[in-house]
């Protein structure tokens, strides 16, 4: 070809990106042939002959030509985007860059038949002649100079380029192919030499290599065997412009053939090999087709006879060691040539016992895997060393990684009804795959796993089972986790992605040293970082993770440190623009070139501020900006920008400069996902720089999930201060501002949306908003630090064996998931499949479909914890809390539970039974014993150290600890979870339950009052004040109770000096540490720590809180104190002085605002709706509004007057509503704080606010009816403490003594021993045998009972009106719904002094106390015992003698007692009109 075509063929490769087709060019050339033919008067012949067009050269020629073509010219666009020619015809240019995924659909059937007509037309009309028509009218046009570019002058030209060689070609395992036959001499190549040239390079057809025979006996399917034959086979790559789709006229290719990585120095030997291969294997591709084809068969016969002989000698199912299909050994033997370069670096290391394998180390911190654009490659990101004290990025590609799957062979084949053998299950096998993936690539061996004991997983659990383990490449998906088969029953791990087996079978604990063998450099780099390599992993070789001894090596080196990471804090504000939407004007970053991460600091001298800021929307930045940067001196720091999208494209290269290893910031995933939602609407090329990796698919594919985000951001770790703060503190809210207040002591300026256009309105605003958003990104890194989050994180993901980034974003399920996943490998246990919604769904409906209408597709939830109902009230004496360590995990690990020890459906509502065979430890009580025992070794290690900086990494040690064996039971109970058991979690809890009860029962016994008990915890009445007895009795609870467990521990948690107790999980209390005397104020869920309060109430009921805990003040003082604090409040709210700050308040959003249906009840979204539509805010789901109730002069309701304070300050004529803050912010919350106080009431409170208190009297009125008909109407816990007991006097003459009894059995003398106390007397120790004691004794009994009776009818009637009480004998007969109307007040309601519910209570009491076989029921096994046997004659008499009484008690009291029969008259009284 001469040197004017080649010429004409860089003008026309140049040219045809011009965005001018190929068909619209030759119509043109013609159009302009013709109109000269017409001005000229000649005849217009268009000529048709192109054969000497066309030269015919070799293909080494032909590859010469194409390489020169494509190293010699690069077109570099307007944008300065760069991009390179990858060698395509201009044919190809109907294929989008993107539609290997989703195919363009035409929108008519008629725009289809279009479609294909013009593609049609195309090939139908010469490609030359387009060409030649196109050179020819546009060559004057092209400028060479601006043609020409150089790699060094553009780095991101030079990274496209490499892209476009090998983006997607794996340099480990390659695929030979014959060489295409192409109909167009034109058509572009590429050329060994050449950039990625590996996409369309020719791909000859390699002779297979000859194996030893097929030990196995199964068929020959396996991943092709050839480290003999060092040929490097190209796989097509995402550049090449047919997405590697073989042309219509390409030969039919053979099986892809898998190789090993070629080591970058080869011996001379393998080198000569591989090029005498290349040059032959094009030439005699089709004779060597023919030879295979001869070759498998020859061998197909020779096998044939071995198969027989094998299934004939091989015992059914039994294990076969090492006998994968291929040749291990030489594989081996292979591994051992491989030699690697190596640099001056530090981190290239020598390993091995004699120090000769060459290796590469770095500190590993973060990995990403992309499971549907390169499944089957992990992404490693670390540090390595490359000086002194300098560490650079790198990034390690791990190529090559097989999906896992384990079948469960069949005992008979359910198609034959014959015995199953190996050869029948690895044929199925190889037909599942091939008809689900086409493939025949697999490999396979029978192993022997143990079996967890779910009911999904067979009947074969807790026993080693022997499995077909089957490996294929993992891009040909998952396989079903409920496949089954003829020959198979089973099949597991089928969930199990790439980076996770790379972690678990590699033993990956988290961040830390790593080595790498066999790393290759990769031929396009696929990452930002300094540092990249590739390495393969098909057998899960070539990487180490340090541990052991070979940590303990490392540590005695200079090299052993752990080194710095690049932080960015980052901050963006927005505005709104016309449309509503979110448009960035500000983006503000903090750098820390290197941030220690065991003790990251919040030093301002420790970072480097930059600001990135553009004019709003709408309007511009001042004119005098630039100077007052300069007089700021902050203009190094701060440039300004013409527009969003160059301040964007501005950050993006900042991120590509720094290079930062991990992003903080306050709510970082909301930043995020504004930023992919602006970078996505202004199409900004180079997105992927918010990542690490490099790449060029459409932002919008990706997700917006949590999982969606990682994708995002892969390669750098976000810290986000809001998401460590809801994890690792309590707080009534999470938003910066009240972060800062709570754990900084900082205030923070509140600066809102529609206020940050008006700062850009002077230069000196537009300064103080930039201070302000630095202070904001500096603030989310003091809370960072402050609460310890980044080493604290660092540590869990080291003691799970996590991923550093996922653990950051939060999932604890994740969190256990790979702890437990560790545990199982070392167990050599199959873990259970990951929870997929799809398959959920699936099996539910296949569940209704199977069982009907009868079967529920919801699962009942399982009980929770025990919640003891509280005494209320405000004790003035010492309560002291007691708590069990750890309950649940404690529980576990008492009882065993565990999936290898208990037989279990995941799914089953079965109430099961502890394990009995407790020799076995599980793996779940292993693993929590594990956590335990480490965290009480490092929390001794704490009581010695002395240096304080050890000391602080050694409490987050112990935290981490703390918090992962927490929240180990949350496994079993979550749904979603891998690990999930309902079940288990059934058990945990009721053995829980069961635990709680027990000890209130044994506290009880002692003779203390248990006042309140939630879950885990218990808080006793010492009634004393005395703290050194009350610890003591602390202690002899504590041992009394742990002397009933082998590992629960019950420990003192606290003493309650003054407790208020409201209701259930609602108290005030004041704490005493026991020995430094120190005092502070605890509050669980009370109306002050809700944030649907405004900020007033709150104010004032933690005032009040106070002055109930005041332990100097006496009760009358209290009572007065708090009087005079709510006159002070509504003096101050007459005189105007309370700020209309306090009045606000906040409700968070639980969807977008105009998601709500009725917003009259729903003020916050009433508030969110306007703001959204006056443009000045952009509230959404999870924003928190605030509002104020204000006097608009309408008669609307108060849920319908509130207004935003903005909204207020635009209209003067809204005020604030101080009867609704009075009525119903004040007062209610007050009056729920004194309800248990007896010396104040709701009427009082009325009274001090200026409230009409008349109101007020009914509805306390209203509201005691409602309670006590509620008491009478439930059945509530039997409560005996405020009855008399039973008064014997012992018939014996010379005794005479009054025994008072209230239990059947004295448990609490000697415990072991129970003493009959109705047998006896407990003075003289005579006992009551005869008939003429008894009868004396049942008189006494039936006299105690009458005077009961008789005290209740002659009881008085006493108004129930705190006001009033006015007191009679008389029945009067004026009626109300709720009984006797009083006659003096009209408003109370007469009810008797001694009620029937105490008479009947009294007469319950005698009936338990007598009943000997309900107290038995209530004893142990041990204790039952030892009261029958000591005297069971006189045991026996006593006991019927006790039923008799039981008996008289029911017949002559119980059932003449109003109390005890229901009146449906009393029940719907309130429903009847008088």
């Amino acid at each position: 070809m001469s040197d004017s075509e080649n010429n004409e063929t860089d003008v026309r490769r140049s040219s045809r990106r011009c965005g001018v087709s190929a068909k619209t060019t030759k119509m043109m050339s013609e159009m302009e042939k013709l109109k000269q033919a017409r001005a000229t008067g000649k005849v217009y012949r268009p000529d048709l002959e192109v054969e000497d067009v066309y030269d015919t050269v070799d293909d080494a020629e032909y590859e010469r030509i194409v390489s020169k073509r494509q190293n010699e010219n690069f077109v570099v666009d307007d944008n300065g985007m760069g991009y390179a020619d990858t060698g395509a015809d201009f044919e190809d240019e109907d294929y989008d860059d993107y539609d290997d995924e989703e195919p363009r659909k035409s929108t008519s059937n008629k725009g289809d038949k279009k479609s294909k007509k013009e593609k049609k037309e195309k090939k139908k009309k010469g490609a030359m002649d387009a060409y030649i028509s196109y050179t020819a009218s546009r060559k004057a046009a092209v400028d060479e100079s601006k043609l020409k570019a150089t790699l060094e002058e553009d780095e991101d030209l030079k990274n496209i380029l490499d892209q476009l060689g090998d983006n997607d070609s794996n340099g480990e395992e390659e695929v030979a192919k014959p060489k295409k036959v192409s109909t167009n001499p034109f058509k572009r190549g590429r050329s060994a030499e050449s950039p990625g040239s590996d996409a369309i390079m020719p791909r000859p057809i390699i002779k297979k290599a000859k194996t030893g025979a097929n030990v196995t006996g199964l068929a020959p399917h396996r991943f092709q065997n050839n480290k003999k034959t060092t040929v490097r086979a190209p796989e097509p790559s995402d550049d090449d412009e047919d997405y590697g789709v073989p042309d219509f006229n390409d030969p039919i290719m053979s099986s892809p053939i898998k190789e090993e990585a070629v080591s970058p120095v080869s011996t001379s030997k393998l080198s000569s090999k591989t090029h005498e291969t290349e040059l032959d294997a094009p030439k005699d591709a089709l004779k060597m087709e023919m030879d295979e084809e001869e070759e498998e068969e020859e061998e197909e016969q020779k096998t044939s006879g071995t198969i027989r002989e094998v299934e004939d000698s091989l015992a059914k199912f039994r294990v076969i060691e090492d006998v994968w299909t291929g040749n291990e050994d030489q594989e081996e033997e292979e591994d051992e040539k491989v030699e690697v370069k190596t640099g001056t670096e530090p981190f290239y290391v020598m390993t091995g016992d004699g120090e000769d394998v060459k290796a590469i180390r770095m500190y590993w911190i973060d990995a990403y895997e992309d499971v549907h654009k390169a499944n089957g490659t992990v992404y490693l990101f670390g540090k390595v060393k490359t000086g002194a004290n300098t560490w650079e990025t790198c990034s390690i590609v791990v190529k090559n990684i097989c999906r896992k799957v384990y079948f469960m062979p069949r005992s008979e084949n359910l198609r034959t009804g014959e015995e199953s053998s190996l050869a029948d299950l690895h044929k199925e096998i190889g037909e599942v795959l091939k008809n689900k993936f086409n493939t025949h690539e697999f490999k396979c061996k029978m192993v022997e796993k143990e079996l967890i004991r779910d009911e999904s997983f067979g009947n074969r659990g807790g026993t080693k089972t022997p499995l077909m383990e089957v490996l294929y490449p993992a891009d040909k998906g998952k396989l079903p986790n409920d496949l089954k088969g003829d020959t198979f029953s089973h099949t597991f791990n089928t969930s199990v992605s790439p980076l996770e087996r790379l972690l678990i079978e590699k033993k990956f604990m988290g961040p830390g040293w790593i080595d790498l063998y066999n790393y290759v450099d990769p031929k396009a780099k696929t990452s930002n970082c300094k540092y990249e390599f590739e390495v393969d992993m098909e057998k899960m070789r070539n990487i180490k993770y340090l541990e052991g001894e070979d940590l303990e090596k490392l540590k005695g080196t200079a090299n052993s440190a752990v080194p710095s990471i690049k932080l960015l804090a980052l901050n963006i504000v927005t505005t709104l623009n016309e449309r509503k939407e979110n448009e960035i004007c500000m983006i503000s970053t903090l750098f820390n070139s290197k941030c220690d991460l065991a003790h990251p600091s919040s030093d301002n001298k420790s970072f480097k501020p930059r600001c990135l800021v553009t004019k709003p929307h709408g309007g511009s930045l001042p004119y005098d900006i630039q100077k007052r940067l300069e007089s700021e001196k902050i203009a190094k720091f701060v440039k300004t920008v013409p527009n969003e999208k160059a301040l964007l494209t501005l950050f993006l290269a900042e991120i590509n400069d720094e290079e930062p290893d991990m992003v903080v910031g306050h709510d970082l995933s909301a930043m995020i996902a504004l930023l992919v939602s602006r970078l996505e609407k202004l199409k900004l090329p180079n997105w992927s720089r918010i990542s690490r990796l490099k790449r060029s698919i459409n932002i919008g594919k990706l997700g917006h999930s949590k999982s969606g985000q990682w994708e995002l951001t892969a390669g750098r770790m976000m810290l986000d201060s809001k998401l460590a703060a809801m994890e690792l503190v309590k707080s009534r809210s999470f938003d910066l501002t009240e972060l800062s207040q709570q754990i900084l002591g900082t205030n923070r300026r509140e600066i809102y949306a529609n206020e940050i256009s008006n700062l850009y309105s002077d230069s000196k605003d537009l300064i103080s908003l930039i201070n302000w958003s630095w202070h904001d990104s500096l603030l989310s890194v003091r809370i960072v630090v402050r609460l310890n989050a980044l080493p604290l994180y660092m540590q869990i993901s080291q003691i799970v064996g996590g991923i550093t980034s996922r653990t950051m974003m939060g999932g604890r399920a994740e969190r256990n998931e790979y702890l437990l996943l560790h545990a199982f490998e070392k167990a050599d246990l199959i873990a259970p499949d990951k929870y997929s919604a799809f398959e959920n769904k699936k099996q539910k409906e296949q569940q209704v479909k199977e069982e009907g209408d009868e079967k529920k597709t919801g699962k009942a939830q399982y009980s929770g914890g025990l919640v003891l109902e509280p005494k209320k009230g405000l004790y003035e004496t010492l309560i002291l809390l007691l708590d069990f360590n750890s309950l649940y995990p404690s529980i576990i690990q008492e009882y065993n539970i565990c999936y290898t020890t208990l037989v279990y459906s995941k799914d089953s509502d079965e109430q099961l039974s502890v394990p009995q065979n407790a020799d076995v430890e599980g793996v779940l009580p292993r693993e929590i014993r594990k956590l335990v025992e480490c965290r009480r070794d490092v929390k001794a290690l704490m009581k010695t150290e002395r240096n304080e900086s050890k000391r602080k990494q050694m409490d987050i040690r112990q935290m981490a600890l703390k918090l992962t064996a927490n929240s180990m039971y949350g496994c079993l109970g979550f749904q979603y979870s891998r690990f999930y058991a309902k079940p288990l979690a059934a058990l945990v809890t009721a053995k829980g339950r069961e635990i709680l009860m027990h000890s209130k029962d044994l506290v009880e016994k002692m003779g203390y009052s248990v006042v309140y008990g939630d879950t885990d915890s218990i808080m006793i009445n010492t009634n004393s004040m005395d703290l050194a007895m009350a610890k003591k009795l602390g202690s002899e609870i504590k041992k009394a109770v742990n002397k009933c467990h082998r590992l629960l521990e019950l420990d003192l948690d606290g003493v309650f000096k003054r407790m208020l107790l409201l209701k259930k999980k609602k108290y005030a209390a004041l704490t005493i540490n026991p020995d430094t005397k120190v005092e502070a104020k605890e509050l669980k869920g009370l109306d002050i720590v809700r944030r649907d309060w405004s900020q007033l109430a709150k104010e004032i009921g933690t005032a009040v809180v106070d002055k109930i805990l005041d332990s100097s003040l006496s009760r009358d003082e209290m009572i007065s104190s708090i009087d005079d604090l709510l006159r002070d409040i509504r003096q101050k709210l007459d005189s105007g002085t309370v700020p209309i700050e306090m009045f606000q308040i906040s409700k968070q959003l639980t969807k977008n605002p105009d998601q709500y249906g009725d917003v009259k009840a729903q003020s916050h979204a009433a508030v969110a709706q306007r703001l959204n539509k006056s443009g000045k805010f952009h509230l959404r789901h999870n924003d928190i509004v605030e509002y104020v109730i204000c006097e608009d002069g309408t008669d609307n309701g108060a849920t319908q007057r509130a207004y935003h304070r903005t909204e207020m300050v635009d209209n003067k004529d809204l005020k604030t509503d101080l009867f609704y803050y009075l009525a119903q912010q004040i007062h209610p919350v007050v009056s729920r704080l004194v309800e248990p106080i007896e010396e104040t009431d709701a009427v009082r409170i009325a009274e001090c606010l200026g409230l009409d208190s008349t109101n007020y009297r009914r509805a306390a009125v209203a509201q005691a009816n409602q309670r006590a008909a509620e008491e009478d109407c439930t059945w509530q816990q039997e409560n005996y403490e405020l009855c008399e007991g039973v008064v014997v006097v012992c018939p014996h003459p010379e005794c005479g003594y009054s025994n008072v009894i209230r239990e059947t059995f004295d448990c609490v003398t000697d415990p072991t021993s129970p003493r009959f106390l109705i047998a006896g007397c407990s003075q003289c120790n005579l006992t009551w045998e005869s008939s003429e004691h008894q009868a004396v004794i049942s008189n006494q009994i039936d006299r105690q009972l009458g005077e009961f009776v008789a005290r209740h009818h002659i009881a008085a009637y006493k108004c129930d009106e705190p006001t009033c009480e006015f007191k009679t004998r008389v029945q009067t007969m004026k009626w109300c719904r709720e009984g006797l109307e009083c006659i003096r007040c009209s408003t109370g309601v007469l009810r008797r002094e001694y009620t029937s519910k105490q008479l009947f209570d009294q007469q319950m009491f005698f009936r338990q106390i007598f009943d000997v076989d309900a107290a038995l029921r209530k004893m142990s096994d041990s204790q039952k015992r030892a009261a029958e046997n000591g005297d069971r004659q006189q045991f026996n008499a006593c006991r019927i003698d006790s039923m008799d009484i039981v008996n008289r008690i029911n017949e002559r009291y119980l059932e003449r007692n109003s109390y005890n029969r229901v009146d449906l008259s009393y029940i719907f009284a309130p429903m009847m009109k008088i």
